[in-house]
């Protein structure tokens, strides 16, 4: 947001962290919107929060996840791949949605990044919800000119290499939901493997083939290294356990790896469907068309070079910095006057 408002001629940010907030408060009075990002409630926030309302400072709660609801929290739970038989986890979790939800209950207003969310939102608030979606910061964009620069140089040295970057056991269920159709690829195709980013606990057919070394790990790493990451697969696929908690989920994963020519294959949920348009700049598989679409990429791969100039065209033109400072600047601006009028 704050690199992103740098075009703006009105608006400019600037962010803060848990520790800073007792030292910001005459800052942050000279703002005109105050916005709490996912943050979760503490005595220095209200504290901040009624200082700038006594000032008449909108505040608005910016969230990309539905963790402001007790009442999802079980399905969070699952998600998560928690285990619920457990008091410290649920006491986690539990204690963690509730403060979520007592810093949106702080907020005039809400902001999320897709409609999906947005109704969740308006459902437990009833206040007014604004949508700016997520996009990419300026070192993402330009540290994958360079990784595409490199990619371009290899992309017949390697073999044909499936990426799966939300690679922790909190993802087990999204990942077993496609195991049978990954593990038939695999079979069929001696040359293909898979990378997964992060650690992630396998169903056993999976796991005979981490076992092989078919499937190759790398750790946890920053956004930079991950965008080299995605560069070095052929396809990166963003299967999601259908519930309303997938929903909600931005589409990140395919503008992430679409600047850098790298071809999602996700379930349509409701963010990829407005994001991804089957064989124009990515493909929408439901469970059970997995195996015949990434065969099919593997088969034709000169036919997706169109596919993937197209991909990486929408990332640019839809998700950079440059693509989104005017819908800031028209969502703070609504902010600010419903606000100050009543």
């Amino acid at each position: 947001m704050t690199q992103a408002l740098e075009a703006s001629a009105h608006w400019r940010a600037a962010y803060f962290f848990a520790d800073e907030l007792e030292k910001i408060q005459s800052e942050v009075l000279r703002c005109q919107l105050v916005t709490i990002a996912r943050f979760r409630w503490t005595f220095a926030l209200e504290a901040l929060i009624t200082a700038a309302r006594t000032q008449g400072i909108p505040i608005a709660f910016d969230t990309d996840d539905l963790v402001f609801d007790l009442a999802h929290v079980p399905a969070l739970a699952n998600v998560q791949n928690i285990d619920q038989r457990t008091d410290t986890e649920l006491n986690f979790w539990f204690s963690y949605a509730a403060r979520v939800q007592l810093s949106a209950q702080l907020a005039d207003t809400m902001i999320t990044t897709n409609d999906y969310l947005g109704q969740f939102l308006q459902a437990q608030f009833q206040k007014p919800v604004h949508v700016i979606r997520n996009f990419l910061n300026h070192e993402q964009v330009d540290f994958s000119t360079t990784c595409l620069l490199e990619k371009r140089q290899v992309m017949d040295q390697k073999p044909f290499t499936i990426g799966y970057f939300s690679g922790s056991p909190s993802h087990y269920f999204d990942l077993h939901s496609i195991a049978d159709e990954l593990c038939d690829l695999l079979d069929e195709f001696p040359d293909c493997q898979i990378l997964v980013a992060g650690y992630m606990n396998f169903a056993p057919r999976l796991q005979t083939y981490a076992d092989q070394g078919k499937i190759r790990f790398h750790k946890f790493v920053d956004f930079l290294t991950l965008q080299r990451l995605i560069a070095e697969v052929d396809v990166n696929i963003a299967p999601l356990y259908p519930n309303d908690f997938t929903q909600c989920k931005s589409e990140l994963k395919f503008f992430e790896a679409a600047l850098v020519e790298t071809l999602t294959v996700a379930t349509p949920t409701f963010a990829f469907k407005n994001a991804i348009k089957t064989g124009q700049n990515g493909y929408l598989c439901q469970q059970g068309q997995w195996y015949d679409t990434i065969k099919a990429i593997y088969l034709d791969r000169e036919d997706q070079l169109q596919v993937l100039a197209r991909a990486r065209e929408t990332a640019l033109a839809t998700y950079s910095p440059a693509a989104n400072w005017q819908s800031i600047e028209r969502v703070y601006e609504t902010i600010t006057q419903t606000v100050n009028k009543t």
